[in-house]
């Protein structure tokens, strides 16, 4: 199998790849894994939140206000972790 110009006998030869292969092909895993994260995190909310309500006297949540709750909270976090990310010199 050809990729990206460089020749893959087997997925061990990825190891032994460029830095910018691997990238490359650990890319066409990782997308998928952040939507897989996503729907996990919100059933999390879901459950997490139908735990500690009653202790507050709340109501609980369904799984699309818990995916609602989910993708705002990453739309927050995310620009706030890339900004600390910078901010410390760490490099991608």
């Amino acid at each position: 199998m050809a990729y990206y110009g460089v020749h893959i006998e087997t997925w061990v030869d990825i190891i032994f790849l460029s830095k910018e292969h691997r990238m490359c092909c650990l890319s066409f895993f990782l997308i998928p894994a952040a939507g897989l994260s996503f729907f996990f995190c919100a059933w999390l909310t879901m459950i997490f939140w139908g735990i500690i309500a009653p202790d507050f006297g709340i109501a609980t949540i369904s799984y699309t206000k818990a995916m609602l709750i989910t993708i705002a909270l990453w739309l927050v976090v995310a620009p706030l972790a890339a900004a600390v990310a910078k901010g410390r010199g760490w490099k991608h």
